[in-house]
Parts: C-alpha cells; sequence; structure tokens
C-alpha cells in the first residue's frame, strides 16, 4: 500500500484523515506498512485501544514530563503490555528502552523546539567508543548511541487524548530521518524546505514513528489535555557490556 493509496482511502472512510496522509488502517504489518513507515518515518493506526475510559482518569494532573511512567504509574502496565506485544509482533527482536508520559494542559503548556530523539537510557555509564556524549537526567544514564543503532529504533505513541493543531499536536518532517544525524544548523536548513506536516490524531491512535524523525509542537492556542503515553523500542542488538534499565 502506498502512501498516496493510503491518502486516497481514508478520504473516503473519514472526514477526519484528510489532513493525516500518514495513517494505515493496518494493525499488524506488512511489507508495505513497514517500507512506509522506513521511508516516511511515521505512520498511524487509528483506534489501536478504543476504551480509553480507564487510562483517562489514572493519571495524575501533575505529570508533566514523567521519565519512565511505566515504574511510577504501575496502571499503566495493562496499556504498554499491549503496545509491547503489537512492536514485538513486528520486531522479533526489538528490546523496550523507555517510557515517558507527556501531559500538556492549560497549568502546563511548552513549545518543543525542532529535533531528533537521539538517546538511550542505560543502567550504568561505560565508556565504549561510538557511544558519547553522556548525561544523566532524574539520576538516570543517558548516552547517544552511534548511528546504526538510532536508525534501528522506533517509537510508539499512544495518544490519551485527541491532538489537534489547536493543542499542541506534534509536527514532523517527513523523511528527514533519512538524512542520519543532524546539526542545529543542518536542521535549520532542512526547516527552510517547508515540508512540515501536523500529525493529528484522535484518543486511541498509535503512531509510530523514527526518533531520528524531526519534530516539534507549538504551545497550545487552546489548552486543553493533550496526553502522549511515549515508548521507545531498539530492534537491533546492543554491545554485550551495555544493559539497559528495566
Amino acid at each position: 500500500m502506498s502512501f498516496e493509496h493510503i491518502v486516497l482511502l481514508f478520504s473516503k472512510l473519514d472526514p477526519f484523515t484528510k489532513n493525516r496522509p500518514y495513517i494505515t488502517e493496518m494493525k499488524s504489518f506488512n511489507h508495505n506498512e513497514k517500507t512506509l513507515l522506513n521511508q516516511q518515518g511515521m505512520l498511524v493506526i487509528p483506534a489501536f485501544i478504543k476504551d480509553l475510559k480507564h487510562l483517562q482518569t489514572i493519571i495524575p494532573e501533575s505529570s508533566t514530563n514523567l521519565r519512565f511512567c511505566h515504574q511510577k504509574i504501575p496502571q499503566l502496565e495493562k496499556y504498554i503490555a499491549t503496545i509491547r506485544k503489537f512492536i514485538a509482533q513486528q520486531y522479533p527482536n526489538c528490546r523496550f528502552v523507555r517510557s515517558i508520559l507527556f501531559n500538556k494542559n492549560t497549568n502546563r503548556n511548552w513549545p518543543v523546539l525542532w529535533h531528533q530523539d537521539t538517546t538511550i537510557c542505560l543502567k550504568e555509564k561505560i565508556d565504549l567508543q561510538g557511544y558519547g556524549p553522556w548525561s544523566v537526567k532524574d539520576g538516570i544514564h543517558h548516552v547517544r548511541p552511534p548511528l546504526d543503532i538510532l536508525e534501528n529504533m522506533v517509537t510508539a505513541r499512544l495518544h490519551i487524548d485527541d491532538s489537534s493543531e489547536s493543542n499542541g499536536a506534534i509536527k514532523v518532517i517527513p523523511q528527514s530521518h533519512l538524512q542520519g544525524l543532524l546539526t542545529r544548523p543542518e536542521i535549520n536548513d532542512v526547516l527552510k524546505e517547508d515540508n512540515e506536516l501536523f500529525c493529528l490524531a484522535q484518543a486511541g491512535d498509535l503512531m509510530l514513528m523514527k526518533p531520528l524523525l524531526l519534530h516539534s509542537s507549538l504551545s497550545a492556542k487552546e489548552p486543553t489535555r493533550r496526553r502522549v503515553l511515549h515508548l521507545e523500542f531498539i530492534t537491533t542488538k546492543l554491545p554485550q557490556q551495555l544493559t539497559l534499565l528495566k
């Protein structure tokens, strides 16, 4: 199924998807869906989880960017397990890297500059060629791995609320992940091409994204709750010396 075929299919089925040319109806991938994700850098699976009433009630109002949220909110494990099972079906050798809960609302409303996700979390710091720089966030060791590791990662973002242009939906530059690691001047050059795309989503949609895809978000013009459960996976092996944080 090509990028253009997905546009035509869903513009006929659902008016909401007319501005979402990256959407697919598939809940299990075949070669075409993986190719689309690898080429465009993102893909949205609509209504991946249909009943969100429980999930929408268990997230504390105070949580903003809650790293390793699966450890801090045990009730999330049911939903994370469903996503992990799905990703493992598509990438049998994948390993879970980390979870983050984003919660943009009327009291916590912030913009995010254009960037790539370029770090993984490890149990301890070990000096290894190609890994660095290192940093510590919330007491957790973060490091930038070599490019081939980043290229073999995938992010799954479960939308807990509707995400629109007015409430700070994520924006991406399709295919920008194919350019590898970008410096700030290189990012600015990519932005001059004006290819940005709002990734609109409805509650329950699952967005798959390549971490090197350039992405950002604006402050919400009409702040409402925009909560996203963000999970990262490595689909290749790490050196034996390195241990992912559980």
